[in-house]
């Protein structure tokens, strides 16, 4: 059998091109992260284009979210707003000059249209509606670096200036009469306040502080703790548009909920750099690693054409696959460190899934204890279920100890034995631990509104207990008039139409909220499946290739390593089958002489294969996990459910029966 070396090369010169077209094909995979269509109504149409102009305003100052350069407006708010407008077919004009405590009386004069970046507040609510909110920005403390300050309560007895009309001025003098407020224009002269001693400490945005020390060259002041004040909406900026205007403010809404993560995040980074913006998806680095393989394909026929110049082709060819090899096993082994830590991110949101739906859950049968502990005390007269009923608020706010395991059956075990069946932890309030969980300003929204509508109930609940004591609402709205008890009414209370259209509209709410904490947490966990399926077939098709390598390796050695002459020609003479003979002497002599390239190509395709057997046991064991997490929650829904049927059906026989 005789094959030319020309015909040999150019043969593997189409497989070798083929083999790198394959490789990087994979890399070319585009981002499937999408924004969600805007869909406006005729009458939100009909409004744009009988009012194509609207005035928003824009503050000198407070970078780098909304400030102006040489009478131009910028800032990451500045083009959120711009990008916003030009989704929706409106034309922006900036107004500039004022504070902000002035742009908040235009507001209310009607001379402005919408304000950016701005705080949701009760006191705010009554003038202006909100979209949802578009970016979350930490409050902070700004101190002196000789004497920091890191908790508010530090601060009690001293001097804190904040921007006049700002939230902060409206939370300290309503929950921290404590501290006294000094209110300034902006806040660069917040800063400058407290770096002339004018004031102890100043409050603030985490990055617009950054960024004015930076730019004012500010060494002596620095952040020195993050703020928890109020709500956690205090920390997330919104749009807001005048009340008489609430068809701008849908419009607007349908913007800020149509715009996706992907399109949102290169305003991120321009304004707020790589560490605020979000983490960088998998996908979001495949036109980068494109570009990598475009150029190491270059490279390589550039080595090779030089090497077969200087070395003859067959060194050249050697020296070209050792290194794509070489190349392969790295990229190999790089792309399954990604789908390891895909893999794990893919745990860790399912737990927070898992975590989040707990949470809504938790939130439902707090207000069923709330709702039993009530009704039972209207029935039975017993203080300690009036007890148990504040216990629950304050566990629910944060200023009792929460249970261990406090989503399991608990108070159950209470009204029946009296004790508790585990030991307390830390105080922690439910909103902090829904925060902590990865709310979302939506959603915090609706649980906002299902708090009104609890606070309604809580009315109608302690009006109920009051009336058992035979106490009753004076001209003043407080509990000072004494009468004879009333179990009838407290029952009719707890019991009618009024009571149980309050408790509809919670659960309704709440319902809400899981359903949109499903929907976002699931979104969570496709989208990092579908990043760990992608990495993994990148991985496998690199495997595959630096198998092909090899294989390409022991062809090559096997076809060019010259056999002994006497060996070759005794085996002319053993057998008639020239051609077979002559192969089987080519691999014998190349297994004798090529030991250490066939060593090495067997340690490679056994790293390999490991990589690939552990990579499907990594998958296995992760399935069965899942498996077993999905199971178990479905498991212990059932049962949690079956346990509060029986527990409402016992409380509707009891108060039938009149029995304790």
């Amino acid at each position: 059998m005789v094959i030319s070396s020309v015909r040999v090369c150019a043969f593997l010169e189409r497989l070798y091109a083929l083999f790198f077209v394959l490789c990087t094909f994979p890399l070319c995979v585009p981002s499937w992260a999408v924004s969600a269509e805007l869909e406006l109504t005729a009458e939100e149409r009909d409004w744009i284009a009988s009012h194509r102009i609207i005035r928003v305003h824009n503050e000198t100052d407070w970078a780098p979210f909304n400030f102006a350069e040489d009478g131009v407006p910028q800032g990451l708010s500045i083009d959120f707003m711009n990008s916003l407008a030009e989704r929706v077919g409106l034309e922006v004009e900036y107004v500039t000059g004022p504070s902000w405590g002035e742009f908040l009386e235009m507001m209310k004069r009607r001379e402005l249209d919408v304000m950016l970046n701005i705080v949701r507040t009760p006191d705010r609510e009554k003038y202006l509606l909100f979209t949802p909110p578009y970016i979350d920005n930490p409050n902070t403390i700004l101190s002196r670096k000789d004497t920091p300050y890191t908790r508010l309560e530090e601060l009690f007895g001293k001097t804190v200036s904040v921007p006049k009309g700002f939230f902060y001025e409206e939370v300290l003098n309503r929950d921290y009469p404590q501290i006294k407020v000094l209110p300034l224009r902006d806040t660069i002269d917040t800063m400058k306040a407290v770096s002339f001693g004018k004031a102890d400490a100043a409050l603030g945005e985490l990055a617009v502080f950054n960024h004015l020390m930076a730019r004012h060259m500010m060494t002596d002041v620095m952040v020195t703790g993050e703020v928890k004040i109020g709500d956690y909406e205090l920390s997330l900026l919104n749009i807001a548009t005048r009340k008489d205007l609430p068809i701008l403010a849908s419009i607007l809404t349908k913007g800020v909920q149509s715009v996706g993560v992907e399109e949102m995040r290169p305003i991120q980074r321009k304004w707020l750099g790589e560490d605020k913006a979000e983490a960088v998806e998998t996908s979001d680095i495949f036109p980068l690693l494109l570009t990598i393989s475009i150029v190491f394909l270059l490279l390589v026929v550039v080595v090779f054409i030089r090497l077969w110049r200087v070395q003859g082709e067959r060194k050249a060819i050697l020296i070209l696959l050792i290194l794509s090899l070489l190349g392969l096993i790295g990229s190999a082994i790089f792309f399954f460190n990604l789908y390891v830590a895909s893999g794990t991110a893919l745990s860790e949101a399912k737990l927070r899934r898992l975590d989040s739906l707990r949470l809504v859950d938790h939130l439902r049968q707090t207000s069923d204890d709330l709702t039993r502990m009530a009704r039972t005390y209207a029935v039975t007269g017993e203080d300690r279920f009036e007890e148990y009923f504040n216990r629950i608020l304050a566990i629910r706010d944060g200023e009792a100890p929460r249970p261990l395991d406090y989503d399991q059956v608990y108070w159950d075990h209470v009204v029946a034995t009296g004790h508790k069946p585990r030991a307390d932890g830390k105080p922690e309030a439910l909103e902090s631990l829904m925060k902590k969980a990865g709310f979302s300003g939506e959603e915090f929204d609706l649980l906002r509104r299902a708090k009104r509508r609890s606070d309604h109930l809580a009315m109608l609940e302690l009006r109920a207990m009051n009336a058992v004591k035979g106490l009753y609402e004076d001209e003043d709205g407080a509990y000072r008039r004494r009468g004879a008890p009333n179990l009838k009414l407290a029952q009719e209370l707890l019991h009618g139409q009024d009571y149980h259209d309050a408790k509809s509209e919670i659960m309704a709410l709440i319902e809400r909220v899981s359903l949109l904490v499903d929907e976002r947490t699931n979104g969570e966990v496709k989208a990092l499946w579908l990043t760990g399926k992608e990495l993994a077939l990148i991985a496998t098709l690199l495997g595959f290739g630096g198998l092909l390598v090899v294989g390409l390796l022991l062809l090559l050695a096997a076809m060019w390593v010259k056999p002994a002459e006497e060996g070759a020609e005794k085996a002319f003479s053993v057998t008639g089958e020239k051609g077979t003979a002559t192969v089987w002497q080519l691999v014998s002599a190349s297994s004798r002489k090529s030991w250490p390239l066939l060593l090495a190509s067997a340690l490679v395709a056994a790293l390999i294969a490991g990589t690939a057997w552990r990579n499907m046991v990594h998958l296995t064991e992760q399935e069965l996990e899942d498996l077993r997490n999905s199971l178990g929650s479905v498991l212990d829904g059932t049962a949690k459910a079956t346990r509060e049927w029986f527990v409402e059906r016992e409380q509707e026989v009891r108060i039938w029966a009149h029995l304790p």
